[in-house]
């Protein structure tokens, strides 16, 4: 946490200095005398952000940030557990109070919300994921809806194959789907009084990927532990894996990897994906080249996770950027994925460099834009050094454990490079994250599992 409230002050904590720098002096009072909690410190306006209030002896002040968010949800406080933590944080000894859900999942719970003194309006209640990607000819993830103060509900959109069964107070849609596409569904009640309620979901439904024999040859190997973005972790527990570990799906059926690619020519290929399967069953991935989806890879179970094996795809390589995207389709996530591997040359992680060269992936024209690109900034792990890439020489690198104490500290001199790192040898094996800060910011992060 960098910005820290005490009593009417929201401080941020400049490591540069080593002190901290007040960001607001708040109007008004806090309450329970040494402790000097705030009168609330929580989200009670439903932009996922945290708000203040203070009083005096005739005013509440309420204390917001005026920084816009694309994301608007029901406030935090409709959660009972970050509603409990609020309760004993805010009274003594304030700390952060936790959520009883992820916020990043982008699958919210829908808070049971009862309004007095009202007739109460229609209600759905869902339980299980409305949005799903599965393989053609495999049963879905059942989800249901439980509806309140209306006599029933219903769903429209559903892809052939999939039921909407209502039994008692719920709707519970289930099947398994015979056709292949994307489907936007809606549930929607009926009876009571007010306005309906109703809710979205999307069930992708894809066909099994062609998949062709490895080429005979191949000229571009890309490592496939940096994703651009991604639901997972760089690791390098299991053995095998070539240049610097391999990337590790959370296992979840919303978990995810986007890689970047840059290819010097525009042309058909073959993509060889190497990775380990040690799980008992095979894990099928949607791979979705260029914004268009191939299907359903099938990653097959290789016994154990030290052994590795592959799988090939053909794609068509625009020049420029090109974007891969793996998107699990189980609870189980994905394989553990080491590299890509095309028989064409050229092929690499797309890097900062490259962003002065765009492709037009519909017109297949290449254009330079007439505008200063500053390097993205990022960081790794790279066999027992760091690899990182920053905007600003001196920089300074934070490397701490999961309950955030820190490891240790370095700067780093150059603008990138690799850098022998005797600390990170000598750290017990476990879970870390690496932070790059310059001036008063983080502008790099990343999570690394040392097993050794």
């Amino acid at each position: 946490m960098d910005e820290l409230l005490d009593n009417v002050t929201i401080t941020k904590w400049n490591s540069s200095t080593s002190k901290s720098t007040t960001l607001l002096s708040m109007t008004g009072s806090s309450c329970n005398s040494t402790k000097a909690t705030p009168n609330l410190s929580g989200d009670i306006l439903g932009d996922w952000r945290e708000e203040v209030i203070l009083h005096d002896e005739s005013t509440l002040y309420l204390y917001t940030t005026t920084i816009p968010t694309e994301h608007r949800i029901y406030t935090l406080m409709h959660d009972p557990i970050y509603r409990l933590g609020m309760s004993w944080q805010n009274t003594a000894y304030n700390q952060p109070p936790h959520l009883g859900f992820w916020l990043g999942s982008g699958d919210l719970p829908t808070p049971d919300i009862a309004l007095t003194g009202e007739d109460p309006v229609p209600m759905l209640i869902k339980s299980g994921t409305s949005i799903q990607t599965v393989l053609l000819g495999d049963s879905i993830q059942t989800v249901s809806y439980t509806f309140k103060n209306c006599t029933s509900a219903s769903a429209s959109g559903l892809p052939s194959g999939i039921t909407a069964v209502v039994s008692g107070s719920s709707l519970v849609i289930s099947g398994t789907p015979t056709v292949a596409g994307t489907f936007d569904f809606t549930v929607t009640t009926s009876g009571g009084d007010g306005d309906a309620a109703s809710m979205s979901g999307t069930i992708t439904v894809v066909d099994l990927a062609s998949v062709t024999t490895a080429p005979a040859s191949i000229l571009s190997l890309v490592n496939a532990a940096y994703p651009d973005e991604g639901s997972g972790a760089y690791e390098e527990k299991n053995a095998g894996w070539i240049d610097s570990g391999y990337y590790n799906f959370t296992n979840s059926s919303d978990s995810y990897g986007i890689w970047k690619l840059n290819s010097k020519t525009a042309t058909s290929a073959s993509m060889t994906i190497r990775y380990a399967n040690g799980g008992t069953a095979a894990r099928h991935m949607n791979l979705v080249w260029n914004g268009s989806s191939i299907g359903g890879v099938p990653f097959a179970t290789t016994a154990a996770w030290t052994t590795y094996d592959s799988v090939t795809v053909s794609v068509i390589l625009a020049k420029g950027l090109n974007t891969l995207k793996l998107s699990s389709m189980s609870s189980d996530g994905g394989p553990n994925v080491d590299q890509f591997e095309f028989n064409v040359a050229g092929v690499t992680l797309w890097s900062p460099d490259d962003s002065t060269l765009t492709d037009d992936q519909d017109s297949g024209k290449t254009f330079i834009p007439n505008i200063a690109v500053s390097l993205r900034p990022f960081v790794g792990i790279s066999g027992d050094g760091i690899t990182y890439r920053v905007n600003k020489i001196n920089s300074a690198l934070f490397v701490f454990d999961l309950k955030g104490k820190l490891a240790f500290k370095m700067i780093l001199k150059a603008s990138e490079g690799v850098v022998e790192c005797p600390a990170w040898k000598t750290l017990k094996p476990g879970s870390y994250v690496l932070a790059v800060r310059s001036g008063n910011a983080i502008v790099a992060k990343c999570f690394a599992n040392k097993l050794r």
